[in-house]
């Protein structure tokens, strides 16, 4: 039986090449992305990223884990979770689930090097992982399914046009430091979320080309008081408090506008249905329909249990690589 060699650190730049190798290899992964691109991902990632390579008796590298540290405010504190953004497995060898021992042992190694107490460790760990990595983390890594993911729709044709009196929306290309502090203000009151400082913003949305993210923020009386994120039909990322009806009226007339320009039918979100954002969205013509995506995690420290992290984490769909 193979026995394997695994390493769990933090991503150093010798890590890319391996990585981006390993990946490109593995049977299960689908497409093919460009080295930038994990670059991007995991190397220019604003507080770093985390690996777990299991490598053969050759020392040939046979699995992998990667993802990103993303910086949390977990009840009034900051943290840093852990966005798993590739499990990847040589499926060419082996039968049955010896084909997975490499991964399990990565996963494995994974867990007990990054998952635990705040401030030294993980308390969570969360992704959306494909068919085959969301069954075998389900079956041998202990992770859980937090919910079956649902997206708010709104049928364009049907849309009510409104106006608030105001309310500035301005396009922009990168967010100013002043983002953090309308962040802040939409924070309060919510136990558990991404910090979203001009520095991951700036990170996560600052893709070029033909699926450019386009972004627009809203101020009252100059002072920035909410934004949008739009690419390709959805609105990726939203921060406007629910009881401002006048921003938020504003920011999704944008992001309509957006999405009419494009020639598209509809305009897609996706925020947990316990976020108030869930019925507000609604109220103005938004209805729910399943998906076939599963939000998954692990957790390691109280009181990040499922129950808490399903009532009590805010979310968006840009804070989940796809």
């Amino acid at each position: 039986m193979t026995s394997f060699t695994v390493e769990a650190r933090a991503l150093g730049a010798q890590d890319m090449v391996p990585l981006t190798r390993g990946i490109a290899r593995a049977a299960s992964a689908p497409g093919s992305r460009r080295p930038e691109e994990f670059h991007r991902r995991y190397a220019a990632a604003p507080h770093g990223a985390c690996i777990a390579f299991a490598r053969d008796g050759e020392g040939e590298l046979r699995a992998g884990i990667a993802a990103t540290r993303q910086k949390v405010l977990f009840e009034g504190r900051e943290v840093h979770w852990l966005e798993v953004g590739d499990l990847f497995n040589d499926f060419g060898r082996g039968r049955g689930l010896c084909r997975a021992r490499a991964v399990l042992a990565a996963g494995q190694a994974f867990a007990e090097a990054f998952g635990g107490f705040a401030p030294e460790k993980h308390p969570v760990v969360y992704g959306l992982p494909g068919r085959r990595a969301h069954r075998l983390g389900l079956r041998h890594l202990e992770w859980e399914v937090l919910r079956s993911e649902n997206e708010l729709r709104l049928d364009l044709a049907r849309l009510e046009a409104r106006s608030a009196a105001g309310v500035d929306v301005e396009e922009v290309e990168r967010f100013p430091v002043e983002v953090e502090g309308c962040f802040r203000r939409f924070a309060e009151g919510r136990a558990a979320l991404l910090v979203r400082d001009a520095a991951y913003l700036n990170w996560r949305y600052g893709g070029e080309g033909e699926q450019k993210f386009r972004v627009a923020l809203a101020r009252v009386d100059g002072e920035l008081r909410g934004y949008a994120v739009y690419r390709a039909g959805w609105i990726l990322d939203w921060i406007a408090r629910p009881e401002e009806e006048g921003v938020a009226g504003e920011l999704l007339s944008w992001s309509v506008a957006r999405a009419r320009h494009e020639g598209r039918a509809t305009l897609s979100l996706v925020v947990p249905d316990t976020a108030p954002e869930w019925l507000a969205f609604q109220r103005r013509g938004f209805r729910a329909h399943g998906t076939r995506e599963f939000l998954c995690f692990r957790s390691f420290q109280r009181p990040a249990i499922m129950s808490w992290l399903f009532k009590n984490w805010f979310y968006t769909r840009g804070d989940t690589l796809r």
